[in-house]
């Protein structure tokens, strides 16, 4: 080989490695380097159970006596650990960690149900992921049942392709890290495992099959034990059923994250599309299908309709079973002879060791400036801007009134009640949404109180006063109601930003 040549496929190695790390750098700097408000009800969480255990009766709010489920105690404890241990940009490691073992775990799926193309494998998992990270990727205990369901259906894969029964048995196991780390969404481990045991039935229709080459058992047992396993939790059978009762009209309705995804704009059009997209691959050569491919698509194109958040449903549920589906057409139309095939002479590769060391400078530059990023973005710092804004307020209010945290009764809308209370302050409503429920706290719907006030103006905020003895309110600038209540005698500006007014409650 001369030295041209030894060129040439040195520049060609490279380039392709450069590539394949560019691949899987691309999604990580879809991240969004801010904390997610919730952040502060999470540590607050954590917080309480590592100090006095985990609650039954909500310890935070103004409100007395509601029945509390803390859903997310397990991972809360994790976050607060991590937060005290390495503050902010710890815990925005936690989520970069848990993208990597996300990717991790969807690329092996990916090389899975491609039959081990790990090029395949590497472009879906990063196409899928491109999206999850951007937009689900954050500060919250959700990241764990990426992780959760993604290990999942893994197993359950190696089991209909390569019979693989012993991994199984972890599935209850992760069941139970479910069900104490995120209990709204615990019932996804045994859905996920209903698709395995359709797939054994006798069932072929159009394009789709039933795949008969492993039985129906394992998997049912695997469901019966999963069951089971969720009952692991401090909270029995209302952490397990949590989300039943967390469901109401004012949530989907003004909660934006529960909004149905509707074409009424550019990110709706855009998910409606790649919706019918993935329909369309996945029936589109109509070559057979498996029924369980069929049902975890649909099941997550109908759950990515119903609200928002569940795009990551779908993201997940979908990536593998297209990535089989279109690197199989791909390679049927390899396959597929063509008719001059024979006369065509072989392709001669002319050497271009300087266009293509080029290139390989050029991507090698991309990936360090795709390493950069994240390290830019944990080192920013506007981490936290949200609490930023509110944190003059708060500290005036806890240093500088000169008055005791636990005489501050404070009213606090949906979006900073949580960084108050977890600076000590008893506040009228946080973005524990479903707590505020009368199906859950067992005593008022709050909730539905409180859009009352903030949205449907159909409660006047002096009734609010007077019913909870408020000594504080906490104005966003933005509210409608902002200059009529600053205007308002009984109340005394005491603490203002260019975001922000506090209000004193005058007797």
């Amino acid at each position: 080989m001369n030295k041209p040549e030894e060129k040439t496929n040195l520049a060609d190695r490279l380039l392709s490695r450069l590539l394949y790390l560019l691949m899987f750098l691309l999604p990580f700097t879809l991240v969004s380097f801010q904390l997610d408000p919730d952040i502060w009800h999470i540590l607050n969480n954590g917080r309480f159970v590592l100090e006095k255990g985990i609650p039954y009766t909500e310890p935070f709010t103004i409100h007395e006596g509601l029945s509390y489920v803390a859903q997310q105690w397990l991972a809360d404890g994790l976050f607060w650990v991590v937060y005290k241990t390495l503050g902010k940009i710890g815990v925005m490691l936690v989520a970069l960690i848990a993208g990597a073992v996300i990717y991790a775990l969807m690329y092996r799926l990916c090389r899975l149900t491609t039959n081990g193309s790990g090029r395949w494998a590497l472009y879906f998992t990063s196409f899928g992921l491109f999206f999850l990270f951007r937009m689900f990727l954050v500060t919250r205990p959700q990241v764990i049942s990426f992780i959760c369901w993604i290990a999942e259906l893994l197993i359950l894969e190696l089991y209909a392709r390569k019979g693989k029964k012993l991994p199984l048995l972890i599935i209850p196991l992760l069941a139970i890290v479910e069900v104490n780390c995120h209990a709204a969404l615990w019932l996804m481990i045994p859905v996920l495992i209903v698709p395995y045991i359709a797939d054994t039935l006798p069932v072929k229709f159009l394009c789709l099959q039933a795949d008969r080459s492993y039985s129906w058992k394992w998997p049912a047992g695997t469901l019966v034990l999963t069951l089971l396993a969720g009952f692991c939790n401090p909270y029995g059978l209302r952490g397990m059923l949590l989300i039943f009762r967390s469901l109401s009209d004012d949530m989907s309705l003004y909660i934006s994250e529960l909004h149905p995804v509707a074409a009424n704009d550019i990110f709706g059009i855009f998910i409606i599309c790649l919706l019918f997209a993935a329909m369309f691959f996945m029936l589109a050569d109509g070559r057979p299908l498996h029924l369980r491919s069929f049902l975890l698509l649909v099941g997550g194109i109908a759950a990515a309709m119903m609200a928002k958040r569940n795009i990551c449903i779908f993201i997940i549920a979908a990536t593998p079973f297209l990535a089989e589906k279109i690197s199989g057409m791909q390679k049927k139309s390899k396959d597929l002879p063509t008719a001059d095939a024979a006369e065509q002479p072989p392709k001669q590769n002319s050497p271009r060791p300087f266009i293509k060391t080029l290139t390989c400078i050029v991507y090698a530059l991309v990936c360090i400036g795709c390493l950069v990023y994240p390290i830019y973005g944990l080192a920013g710092t506007r981490i936290d801007e949200k609490a930023e804004l509110l944190e003059p307020v708060v500290d005036y209010l806890v240093e500088d009134s000169g008055e005791k945290k636990s005489d501050i009764r404070l009213f606090t809308d949906f979006n900073t009640g949580a960084y108050c209370e977890f600076r000590g302050l008893r506040c009228y409503i946080d973005a524990r949404a479903e707590i505020f429920l009368k199906s859950n706290n067992g005593v008022k719907d709050y909730l539905s109180e409180y859009f009352d006030f903030i949205s449907r103006g159909t409660k006047d905020y002096r009734e609010l006063i007077e019913e909870y003895d408020f000594t504080h309110i906490l104005v966003n600038k933005g509210w409608r109601i902002f200059n009529r209540m600053k205007d308002d005698p009984k109340l005394k500006v005491v603490y203002e930003t260019d975001d922000y007014c506090l209000l004193k409650c005058e007797n």
